[in-house]
């Protein structure tokens, strides 16, 4: 699928949400849907594909150990979890500090041995620079890995007045085509 399909299957995608978006929850489930959705699209033509199992198993501490972690979206490369992609209308910075915690977690996961790639994919940001950088740089420190930030509507800043599922503000959500041919070259990197 080209990224110019995968731009208009979003505008639809968006045009029929803002006809039914509900409210509070509702409202920020089917937006961060919206973006999951074009990351699968995006991934179409990519050699890689999703996890058909998105829950992985926690490393063992002190005799204990969870079955249920996850982030959006587990990539698989020859067979093995290669990439992780959290996905997000925008972020901010309480989103952050917990994908970085997701992906501590899963990096250490005997599942996911192989994982050498993590993002957040989102729409819009509203996280300081010293905040990114401070949260980008213990994720490194924590994985060995640093997370790439695709923020990729046109309008990059947040504006908490203009809401994604308010159709008046259409132009603030329309989908930057360079972020999203850069999402796609780092993921067949």
């Amino acid at each position: 699928m080209s990224i110019d399909v995968a731009i208009e299957n979003y505008k639809r995608r968006l045009t029929e949400g803002q006809q039914r978006f509900g409210h509070g929850g509702q409202q920020r489930g089917a937006a961060g849907k919206l973006f999951e959705d074009l990351v699968d699209d995006l991934l179409f033509d990519t050699g890689r594909e999703l996890a058909a199992d998105k829950y992985v198993n926690s490393r063992e501490l002190n005799g204990l150990s969870l079955g249920n972690l996850q982030v959006d979206k587990h990539i698989v490369f020859k067979h093995q979890i290669e990439t992780l992609i959290e996905c997000k209308a925008y972020l901010d910075a309480c989103m952050l500090k917990r994908a970085v915690s997701d992906f501590s977690e899963i990096c250490q996961s005997p599942d996911a041995p192989s994982v050498k790639k993590l993002a957040i994919f989102a729409g819009q940001s509203c996280i300081s620079p010293v905040t990114q950088t401070f949260t980008l740089d213990n994720c490194q420190q924590l994985t060995g890995i640093t997370p790439e930030i695709f923020t990729v509507n046109t309008a990059k800043q947040r504006d908490g007045n203009k809401q994604l599922h308010d159709p008046r503000f259409a132009d603030n959500f329309q989908l930057d085509a360079s972020e999203l041919e850069r999402f796609v070259a780092w993921l067949k990197q």
